[in-house]
């Protein structure tokens, strides 16, 4: 019973292996759609990231995240398209041959030289048709194993932040023991992936079997192993099989270097010229490109011809938080800080007793106003969110009547914390023309 039962099975699969393609198709066809569809939200998380001023740490984590969910769907965009271009290659190559047979090389009458070459590597068109059809069902399978490499990279990562949190919450951060982990943790990760990459190499070696199982084990169970495992196995259990694994690390380094390819012919253009020499769009907001994410104070414009220039200085809390409690100790916060719920379900997480002058003053003392040469005393800031940026910081007024027609400096400075004590740094360089 159990074997009638094994056969109508595998009959079963071999049925469904010669439709596949209609299913590759299908899948192919449609993720390709959602992927290009995907991309203005993926960017506009990224912008949302960067903008969202949370601690560096909190922000090199998503960051992370998010940049492994980016490789994923660049990854799948560029295998699917190329799977439908092999797939449609070898509908092409069927259709030609059900009109057109098999190729015929004596009616094309070479000479006996490019007939032995020809023979030789083009061969019979149904072979032709056969390989195609090997290539395109790996390559589709190659696609998924690839992305659920990049989740077992994901899973690695959770682990060393699930490790830092941990170790933080217990008190051992900075310890011996606390290296100790971390360093072991790389270096099983590491043995796991040279085993990935070798095609299950190391599982090969007897004497290093009774060390590595456990580790195997572990990072299994890390990496959400028994989602691929079946896929990665069968793929490397025959020649071409295994051929296409050890492109594995080599086509994903193509791609990261093939998309980050850039033709420089800017001979004499600097890089990065000095400040007094360049002249930034990320100053006027009436130059800055839409969505753009920039960290620096700005102005409406290049051009002031009212005789009033509004100066936005952007409140960049991974930054000023740690000088504000340096320059006003004992200042209380104006909210809580961290995960909370808004929308369908809403937590209210706002502090009562806070000072808002006493926050607004010391937000302010932390930055200098100067034009050209000369140092304005206690601009008169207000909180404001900029309607461009979708930023919150402080917003200041000055007036520039008596300042002659033509170009002039606008010089920003902010404190910042270095060393345990707060220093003067220039924060923004922006030259203006008064009408």
């Amino acid at each position: 019973m159990e074997e009638r039962s094994s056969s109508r099975l595998s009959e079963w699969l071999d049925r469904l292996a010669l439709e596949s393609w209609q299913l590759e198709l299908v899948i192919s066809g449609f993720a390709i759609f959602l992927l290009i569809g995907i991309y203005g939200p993926l960017d506009d998380l990224g912008i949302a990231l960067a903008r969202s001023g949370m601690s560096q740490r909190l922000l090199v984590g998503l960051g992370l995240a998010l940049g492994i969910l980016t490789a994923a769907w660049f990854i799948l965009l560029v295998n699917l398209g190329i799977h439908v271009l092999f797939r449609g290659l070898w509908i092409s190559a069927i259709g030609l041959r059900s009109v057109s047979d098999d190729i015929d090389f004596e009616s094309l009458r070479f000479t006996p030289r490019f007939d032995r070459f020809l023979q030789r590597h083009v061969g019979s068109f149904d072979r032709y048709i056969e390989r195609l059809e090997k290539i395109c069902s790996i390559l589709f399978a190659f696609t998924f194993l690839i992305l659920f490499m990049l989740l077992a990279v994901a899973g690695v990562f959770a682990l060393f932040g699930l490790s830092y949190l941990l170790w933080e919450w217990l008190g051992l951060r900075g310890k011996p023991f606390f290296a100790i982990f971390n360093i072991l943790i790389l270096a099983g990760g590491l043995l796991y992936f040279i085993d990935f990459l070798s095609l299950g190499y190391l599982k090969r070696v007897r004497w290093l079997a009774p060390f590595y199982y456990p580790i195997y084990r572990f990072f299994s169970l890390v990496t959400f192993a028994r989602l691929y495992r079946p896929l990665y196995y069968n793929l490397i259990d025959n020649r071409f099989g295994r051929g296409v694994g050890f492109l594995l690390l080599p086509y994903i380094i193509v791609l990261i270097v093939g998309s980050s390819l850039k033709f420089v012919s800017d001979a004499y253009f600097p890089e990065s010229p000095p400040a007094h020499t360049v002249l930034k769009t990320d100053y006027y907001d009436d130059q800055r490109p839409e969505g753009a994410i920039v960290e620096s104070p700005c102005i409406p414009s290049r051009f002031v011809g009212n005789g009033f220039l509004e100066l936005f200085i952007p409140y960049l809390p991974a930054k000023d938080d740690k000088n504000i409690e340096v320059n006003c100790p004992g200042l209380e916060v104006a909210n809580f800080t961290g995960l909370t719920l808004e929308g369908s379900i809403t937590i209210q997480r706002n502090r009562n007793g806070f000072n808002t002058d006493s926050i607004l003053l010391c937000m302010g003392n932390l930055h200098q106003v100067h034009v050209d040469d000369s140092l304005f005393a206690s601009p008169s800031f207000r909180f404001y969110t900029h309607p461009q940026r979708q930023a919150n910081g402080l917003l200041a007024i000055f007036d520039v009547q008596h300042l002659t027609r033509g170009e002039h400096l606008l010089r920003v400075e902010t404190r910042r914390l270095r060393e345990d004590s707060l220093v003067w740094e220039q924060a923004a360089y922006i030259p203006f023309w008064k009408e």
